[in-house]
């Protein structure tokens, strides 16, 4: 039989646009100038949760990590952000609220651990929530991940460790941000469930004709 992929993307009608107002820069007292990556998520294992705070430790201080999200290596991301300017803690937010906050990054981070198979072919949400908030995003070198970077030139592909990742961070150029962000933006509408639900709607409408979807008369 056929097999169809439908992924679990973010809704483009309630997508938030950015405004005047960086709610990120704000909460966090950062300089206009300063740029924002953005992890947003679980924090725990296999997520690459260390080798971002390595990778954010040197370079340049206008280069700002912020890691947002709940989980058992909260106490780790807050020790880090007490003795690196440049590292914040955001505390999560509720599903409703978080494009207000994503939308305010420079660029998403999806840095996924190859640890086992389930990891290595992912597409986990935040990556769909990034780009379709226009930010171009930097991620692991996992098979499906990486398809998705490289049909859009959407972002940075890198090797899951902090050497490459500081690599990639300080290599930026604010020529080359824009022109990945101009990519993000102009294909939001791939990265969001209003595409993808043509593919459940035709397997739906196949297997469950119309006419049996028609509700009943009373009799």
């Amino acid at each position: 039989s056929n097999v169809f992929i439908v992924r679990n993307k973010p809704v483009l009608s309630i997508a938030h646009q950015p405004d005047e107002r960086n709610l990120l820069k704000e909460t966090l007292e950062l300089e206009r100038g300063d740029r924002l990556f953005l992890y947003q998520g679980i924090l725990e294992r296999g997520r690459g949760l260390e080798i971002l705070l390595d990778a954010f430790e040197e370079g340049d201080p206008q280069n700002h990590l912020v890691v947002m999200g709940y989980g058992s290596w909260e106490p780790l991301v807050r020790e880090r952000a007490e003795r690196f300017p440049n590292i914040h803690f955001h505390p999560a937010v509720s599903p409703q609220e978080l494009g207000k906050y994503t939308v305010c990054a420079d660029v998403g981070l999806c840095l996924i651990e190859d640890c086992c198979l389930s990891y290595r072919y992912c597409l986990p949400n935040k990556l769909f929530e990034y780009l379709a908030a226009g930010l171009p995003t930097i991620i692991s070198n996992l098979p499906d991940m990486a398809r998705v970077i490289d049909n859009f030139q959407c972002g940075w592909i890198v090797e899951p460790n902090s050497e490459s990742v500081a690599a990639v961070v300080n290599g930026i150029t604010p020529d080359i941000l824009a022109e990945k962000a101009k990519a993000a933006r102009s294909h939001r509408q791939e990265f969001t469930w209003e595409e993808e639900e043509r593919t459940l709607i035709a397997v739906y409408s196949k297997d469950f004709p119309t006419q049996a979807a028609q509700p009943r008369r009373a009799g």
